[in-house]
């Protein structure tokens, strides 16, 4: 009985592989028989219920990978890898664009890999695409080619469990990272020198978490991909993400509830901006920008952080219901904190001023409440009505009395 399953299984494979042997676990492309990656990926995928592994010399393949689970057996799980020292580089063909895409699949990896779309005029297409009812996919160390149009594209959602681990897709032409559907992972990603966006969630994705993640200068922007990381949808997490020089936006909200820790914005128009979102941002860093932080949102926090040196205010209120806790904010040139006309119910609480080139707190809206704030070198100046306070303090060269 097992020599009968051992001969059908064999036979399998070699049916699978245009008449050659291949050992069941290992697949070596370039060596019995297999030529091809694609071919390994067949061979594999003829296996029942086997995890198996694809080994690929260092080399230039010009192959539009695919992978289905779809019509198949039962795959345990499937590695495709570099062997050995120097470069995989996989380039998508004519006909199909992508150097791999990725539809209803599950426990597929991908790692230490260079990938590319075929270039066309009508472009668009990215390097790796992954869609359909797939989850457990990891891209690690998987990088892009600058120049190309498009890193990576999770779509649908139905796609669920992406991890993408160290990948690099800088100087991509428009978007690095488009990510789509529930509970994805990018760690350690970054991308530099992208044309719209580095980081793009979708508005119907969910439950996303970025980690440190970083992008330096976005060449261009418009109004469709506003910021390098451009947050859509529902109950994302950002953690220790950094972004620097954009033309646009560093970390632009849209969507509910997301969530920003430890993450740095410098040398960008708004470093961190949510128009209509609750967003908490805690302890997050922006320097240098024109406005560290701008918009706001019924229940939105800004709790700690430092939002300094910008070339107008530190934060700009302009949504109501919006707390500020503890946050140091120094040395802006225009106000520290401007809670502007229309604004109201809005918390200020804790917060410590230094040195702005105009008031630390410029309140126009009403029936805003400021508590235990510290100023030195600069005062609170309040132009609304029934606004109210306690326990707020300033030295210096400011206003001397307390607020209101």
């Amino acid at each position: 009985m097992l020599f009968t399953r051992w001969i059908l299984r064999t036979a399998a494979l070699a049916f699978a592989c245009g008449g050659a042997i291949v050992e069941a676990g290992t697949i070596t492309v370039g060596s019995g028989g297999i030529t091809t990656i694609q071919q390994a990926i067949d061979a594999a995928l003829a296996n029942a219920d086997t995890a198996d592994t694809i080994n690929i010399p260092s080399g230039n393949y010009t192959e539009s990978l695919y992978i289905s689970l779809t019509g198949t057996p039962t795959q345990a799980s499937l590695a495709l890898q570099r062997t050995g020292k120097g470069v995989v580089q996989i380039t998508g063909t004519t006909a199909d664009k992508n150097a791999v895409r990725i539809q209803d699949a599950s426990g597929i990896t991908l790692k230490n890999l260079v990938v590319k779309s075929f270039s066309a005029a009508d472009g668009d297409e990215p390097a790796v695409e992954i869609g359909g009812v797939t989850s457990n996919i990891v891209l690690e160390g998987v990088n892009g080619v600058a120049g190309d149009d498009v890193g990576v594209v999770v779509s649908g959602s139905t796609t669920s469990g992406v991890l993408l681990k160290k990948c690099d897709f800088s100087g991509m032409t428009k978007v690095a990272f488009s990510i789509d559907g529930n509970a994805h992972t990018l760690d350690g990603c970054v991308a530099d020198n992208v044309g719209n966006n580095a980081f793009l969630l979708s508005s119907t994705s969910t439950n996303c978490l970025l980690v440190n993640c970083s992008s330096d200068a976005l060449t261009a922007s418009d109004l469709s991909h506003p910021g390098l990381f451009t947050i859509r949808g529902t109950g994302h997490r950002l953690e220790k993400c950094t972004v620097e020089a954009s033309a646009s936006h560093g970390f632009f909200f849209e969507g509910a509830a997301h969530r920003a820790v430890k993450c740095v914005a410098r040398d960008c128009d708004v470093g961190f901006i949510a128009l209509g979102v609750q967003v908490l941002l805690e302890t997050c860093t922006s320097r240098f920008n024109t406005y560290g932080f701008q918009g706001g949102a019924e229940g939105g926090l800004i709790l700690g952080g430092t939002f300094s040196d910008n070339t107008v205010h530190g934060i700009e209120l302009t949504q109501s219901g919006m707390s500020v806790r503890t946050a140091t904010i120094n040395s802006n040139l225009g106000q520290g904190i401007r809670i502007v006309n229309g604004v109201e119910r809005t918390a200020l609480v804790g917060n410590k001023f230094k040195s702005n080139g105009a008031d630390a707190i410029q309140v126009l809206g009403d029936n805003n409440w400021l508590e235990a704030n510290k100023a030195s070198g600069d005062g609170f100046i309040d132009l609304g009505a029934q606004n109210g306070g306690r326990a707020n303090k300033v030295s210096g060269a400011g206003q001397t009395n307390d607020f209101p």
